[in-house]
């Protein structure tokens, strides 16, 4: 074969070489782009989804501490300590009323006294007054009851995630106290927010994702996911052609699992990145297009030739032979 090839004129060796010079660097470019470039993308894009559901987190966390916040201002106070002590109708008449919860955008709110007698409650489901009872965790016999209410200290506080009858809650509680956060302990307030279809578009809107909850119990049957990997991950990210899903496990007050937040992102990064790689492989077969090189044959200067044997024109004597250059074209 090499002697073939050395046969070859000197223009089809010159271009067979570029041709393999060309072909060579275009597959050590796209192995280099394969291999490096675009598995940085999908590095990127793996994080970026993990980085939006800590924020979607830490977004709901949030509404937790508003809960907080909103129980600290109406348990720390005078009025309703003395109302969780005598009963004070003029307190209830005032600030306990069909308005109190919508203004403070909740969907329930409880008075007990100390030894645990409910004194007050409001419970709105879709906007429509239901029993407290409904939501089966403030009974004495549940668990829950114990958690929200049984306060042992003046700073005990419990918030959190709560399994209700009528659906996730996310709840915070407290004792009663004056408003200089002395005792004894008057009784507790608990509010809540139900985690429903309404909770779950605002907070889509706020974080500007494409976010769901399923209840923990409830997960296994609707995901491929392994609990083993969910519960070992502080995150779980899955893969797939078009989406990425991440999941985290939320735990309640009791620090069990309650639910699994999960959020789903287009492969929007990953996408971008393989586009780069095409555009940088056209790019290149581009260049390597302009700058290709041809053999252009070119005869001697035959005065110049003349001048340096020291012969004119008319005396050459000797059989003059083109040359070859090669010329690239630019």
């Amino acid at each position: 074969m090499s002697s073939g090839f050395s046969q070859l004129p000197l223009q089809k060796k010159v271009t067979m070489t570029l041709l393999l010079t060309i072909s060579a660097f275009a597959v050590i470019s796209y192995t280099i782009l394969s291999v490096v470039i675009s598995p940085a993308f999908d590095d990127l894009e793996l994080e970026a989804a993990r980085t939006d559901l800590v924020r979607a987190q830490r977004a709901l966390n949030a509404d937790v501490q508003n809960l907080v916040e909103t129980s600290a201002d109406w348990a720390l106070w005078d009025d309703i300590y003395n109302y969780a002590i005598d009963g004070n109708l003029s307190f209830r008449n005032t600030n306990l009323i069909p308005w109190t919860l919508p203004n403070l955008d909740l969907d329930m709110m409880t008075v007990y006294a100390v030894n645990r007698e409910l004194l007050w409650s409001d419970l709105r489901v879709d906007g429509s007054v239901r029993d407290i009872s409904e939501l089966g965790i403030l009974d004495t016999n549940q668990p829950a009851a114990s958690r929200l209410l049984g306060h042992q200290h003046q700073d005990d506080r419990v918030a959190g995630v709560v399994h209700t009858e009528l659906g996730p809650m996310i709840v915070s509680a407290r004792p009663i106290l004056r408003s200089d956060h002395s005792g004894p302990n008057a009784g507790s307030l608990v509010i809540g927010k139900f985690l429903d279809d309404s909770a779950l578009t605002q907070l889509r809107n706020r974080t500007e994702m494409n976010l769901d909850w399923i209840p923990f119990g409830d997960f296994p049957s609707q995901s491929k996911i392994d609990v083993a990997d969910l519960m070992a991950d502080a995150i779980h990210v899955e893969t797939g052609s078009q989406y990425i899903a991440s999941h985290v496990v939320l735990r309640d007050i009791f620090n069990e699992p309650a639910l699994v937040l999960s959020a789903e992102t287009t492969r929007k990064i990953s996408a971008l990145g393989r586009q780069t790689v095409r555009a940088a492989m056209i790019f290149l077969f581009w260049r390597s297009a302009r700058n290709r090189c041809h053999v252009v044959p070119v005869a001697p200067n035959n005065a110049q030739a003349d001048r340096s044997s020291g012969r004119t024109h008319g005396e050459s004597s000797y059989q003059r032979r083109p040359v070859a250059r090669t010329a690239c074209r630019q």
